[in-house]
């Protein structure tokens, strides 16, 4: 009575075994789309950078990571937001910088991230943020 038990136990596991490589080849989905960097603004007191990163989304999806290094002179920043998709709406991630050793002020500076869905079957979806020069604008 036990072999057939244990056989039909083994039978299961082949099978649940089989399904994990299909899950795993499936091309990646499309889910984040029409990236876009707004100003970045500066407070004019305490010299703390800002800007606003949207993105639509085309698939849905429980985590994309949000990523941003702000760099002027001998000031740098890396700020890191996760969100929500879902299919449909545009959102958006609203990052501030601190700043490390030296303070950032108004004028040139630039940036470089990503908007990235985070282990989704063969691979992520990645949206690079090229480097980019800007001007920290005081608001």
């Amino acid at each position: 009575m036990r072999k057939p038990v244990i056989a039909g136990a083994i039978a299961a596991l082949f099978a649940l075994g089989a399904v994990g490589p299909v899950f795993a080849d499936e091309p990646i989905q499309n889910v984040v789309d029409n990236v876009v960097v707004g100003t970045v603004t500066i407070d004019a007191h305490t010299r703390i950078p800002s800007v606003t990163i949207s993105w639509d989304c085309v698939g849905t999806w429980s985590l994309v990571r949000v990523r941003l290094t702000l760099t002027q002179r001998n000031a740098s920043s890396q700020q890191t937001m996760e969100l929500g998709c879902v299919a449909g709406e545009t959102r958006s991630a609203t990052l501030v910088f601190g700043f490390q050793g030296t303070a950032f002020r108004p004028g040139p500076a630039s940036y470089q991230g990503f908007v990235a869905t985070l282990v989704q079957p063969g691979g992520d979806d990645l949206n690079s943020i090229p480097p980019t020069d800007t001007r920290l604008l005081p608001h």
